[in-house]
């Protein structure tokens, strides 16, 4: 397997790497911010990576050089923390007017001692505003561009019983950052106990099995087969012969399987949700892309078979066609891979063994890559030239919510014995400025960088000039750790969250072609940052005098070159080049109260030393030992956040771990966006919930967005909450509360929620746009679901009941969208309409949904196992018939289950029109509702419910019968008192 995928529970081996020949000390203190200089705001060098005429070498001078050719940014004058406060919540007094930033979080306290609690009257224009379990105030404007000034008004209850109203201005100004926060909505699927993506195909599926074994099929063995010349064996006849390639038994060789794949795949034939699958231990050649059936059921190329991974030798180039919903796994690509248009795209578990360019891309997942030796050919001149013989382990430029995690890349750009003083071709790769492990351009938004080990590169391990959520990686041995920015000269990108990050030994690779930075750390190009929880250590080993001697450049541990951070409390120690004398005295911030001993231990040479259990362990030990990680040869043990773990521990910041289930309340935190579910900052116990099995979720009233797979006991959406599900999966075990003004659960694009019920009878609003909804219990609460474009809406699975009680509504728009049942075999879902419920159907492109079985992809069995049934219950029915194609009679099904009974009380149909007539039968007999429209013009606008058969057929299936039946009708008003038991209640008649 490639990159780093381990298991991050390892805690016997975090601990003995944590513990072995440390001192450990006492725990620190909380520091103070770093009080920055005033910003001073400077013009870099051209843009890179494309400047006329490259920057000489140089002179190895003990100077803080000109920051390494970041985006040029404007002269302008920056906008700090409101108020000048570096963090914490802001004030308010009796008469308030607060200032406030446009797209980012603020904490208000209101000056009151004596505070029992606070109430949100009512909210603002735009953004949201929720009150903090310590009575203070989250204004999120996350999201929003906006700066029309707003207010709102608060009811305050003091202690002492009485009741005041405080009504708070707010004076919004424009933020630097245009695109403000990401908020991670980016191209996720549902993870196994591994954290390994789960792929689920969908109705239009084939398997493709291909194998360089010498008894795989090719053209030429098929044709002699069936009797046929080998130019017969094409596309029609694989469409007419679906058994070839269909299993590992008849698995086709490199050229068949290309032929048949070729046939399937592509942007010119439908969206499908085939794989192909290429046998471990061969080589390929032959590459296409195609469109996913959709975000939950995408195209899929992989492996099977036990060896090493299919090696891809052909170059993976996406140019023109593009590529949607389309996942690659374990496969090495000999090449790399260039992919120029795109939409939803994940890479898992792949070897890139050339250079990597992504571009143009809505949507890109890379997880658990392994990128490392990626050089330049060596070029038809004497010498290595900077800027033409560039080249870095990835590239990204022009792309949107991008998702880069638990990945390893590894001396990127350069080649070792290349010639330092002449730059000569007679010997490896040079490095210079312009080759790095990790390149985005600015012109991306929403990047998400965590988990990762970055190391070795030729300059800056990964230079992040889009800004983003940069979290938990380990930027080890580059010439520049990391650089990020905010989307260039106007400052389009978004603002930066940097924490619990690790940079460590800054690399001194010397080069004639001009390699930019020595041994610098940080560089943060970007307008109020908030750096949290970081270490900057040990430019050379504290332990080693050659190499302290050797590394003579001291470059900046921690620049900030336009502005001040917003919140910065960077441990820096160490981090000093051998001509700038006692290291004690240079470069340490924020080590009061830190034994420095135990810091001077706390190196990656002896972690490598523990990990490896070799005393003299170096560097390229630890790159050679996740080398052979990363191929699969050992068991995985070492990944971004163990290393991290064993320098906070010496650095005296190892976090509280939690060994107990608890409720996490979600509290927006004004150092980041204040909205996402996967930033550990935003929850009460700094963890994310699903940490500890039986963890309950309390959203306090806020608006976030859902990303991971996460198992829930209890959600809380509390007054006027939000959750935005667009990726991963979300299952809830228990119950689901809202607060009187009721709430919000939106899902869309590869985002799932699976829920064992809902009980509340406050509003719970659900969209499904997308992504899947999926009830396994009792649904009564209320509620108003809507389900359009490609959503899959499975109403009942699982034994499950989905009651649509009086004044819930469910509206299906379009057929696109799949609603009703899924399970496995055996099983058996309902779905009970009760009087005063309204089921609404909406035409969109000339058609109408329909409820009724299908397959998701989730479920083991191909098709839907499921039993299932509908009770009409005397709901009232909603047709908008204003889209539906044609002036001729139509008809259509909008209700087929294995068995329907009930009816419907009213009928509503727009769009009708006065010379038209409308008839919906219910037929028992063949358990379906149907829609009879009559031509134009042969009709008077009437409208007419009718049945046929006898509903009582239904009681030859007893066991649907008794779903269908009991207890129908007579569910609780209200939740806490417990719902009974569906044997405990008889049937409402």
């Amino acid at each position: 397997m490639a990159g780093l995928a381990t298991s991050k529970t390892d805690e016997e081996t975090t601990q003995s790497l944590i513990n072995a020949g440390l001192n450990k000390p006492d725990p620190k203190p909380e520091p103070d911010p770093v009080v920055q200089p005033d910003p001073v705001i400077v013009q870099p060098d051209p843009v890179d990576p494309d400047p006329v005429d490259p920057d000489p070498i140089p002179d190895p001078i003990i100077v803080q050089p000109d920051p390494v050719d970041p985006d040029p940014t404007p002269v302008v004058d920056p906008v700090g923390p409101p108020d000048g406060n570096e963090s914490g919540p802001l004030p308010v007094g009796a008469s308030a007017t607060v200032d406030v930033i446009s797209g980012r979080v603020t904490t208000l306290a209101l000056e009151d001692d004596d505070i029992a609690s606070v109430k949100v009257m009512n909210g603002l224009d735009y953004g949201n505003v929720t009150v903090n379990p310590d009575n203070t105030l989250a204004v999120v404007l996350t999201g929003t561009t906006q700066t029309a000034n707003q207010n709102f008004s608060v009811q305050v209850t003091h202690s002492d019983g009485q009741v005041t109203t405080r009504d708070i201005n707010l004076d919004v100004t424009q933020g630097p950052q245009a695109a403000g926060w990401g908020v991670g909505d980016f191209y996720k699927l549902e993870t196994d106990e591994n954290d390994r993506t789960i792929i689920e195909h969908g109705e239009n599926h084939r398997k493709v099995y291909m194998s360089g074994d010498e008894d795989a099929l090719t053209l030429e063995d098929i044709a002699a087969i069936e009797g046929l010349e080998t130019r017969q064996i094409n596309g029609d006849f694989f469409a007419a012969n679906p058994e070839y390639g269909a299993s590992e038994d008849m698995a086709l060789a490199n050229d068949a399987g290309m032929k048949l794949w070729s046939s399937i795949a592509g942007s010119k034939n439908e969206p499908a949700s085939h794989w192909l699958l290429m046998e471990r231990g061969y080589e390929y050649d032959g590459w296409k892309g195609g469109y996913g059936e959709s975000e939950l059921n995408p195209m899929y190329i992989g492996a099977y078979g036990e060896g090493d991974q299919p090696v891809m030798t052909t170059d993976a180039r996406i140019i023109k066609a593009g590529i949607k919903n389309f996942v690659v796994q374990d496969v090495e690509f000999t090449n790399g891979m260039t992919i120029l248009s795109g939409e939803n795209i994940l890479l898992e578990g792949l070897s890139m063994k050339g250079e990597s360019n992504f571009q143009n891309l809505e949507g890109i997942t890379l997880r658990d890559l392994d990128v490392y030796d990626v050089v330049s050919e060596t070029p038809d001149r004497d010498t290595w030239a900077a800027h033409l013989d560039r080249r870095s382990g990835m590239y990204l430029a022009k792309s949107e919510s991008v998702l880069i995690e638990d990945s390893f890349f590894d001396h990127n750009g350069w080649a070792d014995g290349y010639d330092a003083e002449g730059g000569s071709t007679d010997y490896g790769q040079a490095p210079s400025k312009f080759s790095h492990n990790v390149y985005l351009s600015s012109t991306s938004t929403d990047v998400t960088f965590r988990d990762n080990i970055i190391m070795r590169g030729a300059a800056t391990g990964a230079q992040l000039r889009p800004g983003g959520f940069i979290e938990d990686n380990v930027f080890l041995d580059n010439n520049g750790g990391v650089m990020f920015a905010g989307g260039g000269s106007d400052s389009v990108g978004n603002y930066t969250l940097f924490t619990d990050n690790l940079i460590t030994s800054g690399a001194h690779k010397m080069s004639a072609t001009g390699q930019g930075a020595l041994t610098k750390g940080v560089e943060n190009n970007a307008y109020l940052s908030s750096l949290v929880d970081n270490v900057i250590a040990h430019l050379a080993d504290p332990n080693n005098a050659a190499e302290q001697a050797e590394k003579i450049i001291t470059h900046d541990a921690l620049k900030s070159s336009f502005a001040e951070p917003f919140y910065d409390d960077t441990i820096i120690h160490n981090w000093v080049g051998s001509k700038n004398g006692d290291p004690l005295d240079a470069n340490n911030v924020n080590t009061d109260g830190l034994n420095l001993n135990t810091l001077d231990e706390t190196t990656i040479q002896n972690f490598a030393a523990d990990l490896l259990g070799k005393n003299t362990a170096t560097i390229k030990d630890l790159a050679d030992h996740l080398r052979i990680q990363a191929d699969g040869e050992l068991d995985h043990l070492v990944d971004a956040d163990l290393i991290i773990s064993f320098f906070q521990a010496g650095f005296g910041l190892t976090p509280d771990i939690r060994a107990d289930a608890e409720t996490l309340r979600f509290i927006p935190n004004d150092l980041g966006d204040g909205v996402r579910w996967d930033n550990r900052l935003n929850w009460s116990t700094d963890d994310l919930p699903g940490t500890q099995d039986g963890d309950s979720v309390d959203l306090g009233g806020n608006w976030v967005y859902y990303g991971g797979t996460t198992t829930l006991e209890d959600l809380d959406f509390g007054e006027n909450g939000k959750l935005f599900v667009n990726n991963g999966y979300l299952q809830i075990d228990d119950h689901i509360s809202v607060g009187e003004a009721g709430a919000t659960l939106s899902i869309d694009n590869a985002g799932q929620f699976w829920t064992d019920g809902y009980t509340d009878q406050d509003l719970l609003r659900i969209d499904i746009d997308g992504g899947r909804f999926a009830n396994t219990g009792l649904f009564t609460g209320h509620t108003e679901i809507t389900a359009s474009d490609n959503a899959q809406v499975i109403l009942a699975s699982d034994g499950a009941d989905f009651a649509l009680n009086g004044d819930s509504s469910l509206h299906i728009i379009g057929d696109d969208t799949k609603v009703g049942f899924d399970g496995d075999a055996g099983d058996t879902g309902v779905l009970l309409l009760a009087d005063d419920a309204t089921l609404g159907f909406t035409a969109k492109d000339g058609e109408l949904g329909e409820i009724r079985e299908f397959y998701s992809g989730h479920f083991n069995a191909d098709g839907s196992g499921i039993q299932s049934g509908v009770n009409l219950g005397d709901a009232d029915l909603f047709l908008d018939v204003r889209e539906l194609d044609g002036i001729g009679a139509l008809a259509e099904t909008l209700i087929s289950a294995d068995e329907v009974i009930g009816s419907f009380e009213s009928l509503e149909v727009l769009g009708l029109g006065s010379d038209r007539d409308a008839t919906i039968t219910v037929d028992y007999e063949n358990d379906t509702v149907s829609l009879l429209l009559s031509a134009i013009g042969e009709g008077s606008g009437k409208q007419t419910i009718r049945t046929m058969g006898n509903e009582n057929d239904a009681q030859s299936a007893p066991e649907l019968w008794e779903a269908l039946t009991n207890g129908h009708g007579i569910y609780p008003d209200d939740p806490v008192e417990g719902i009974p038991a569906e044997e405990d209640v008889g049937i409402d008649t």
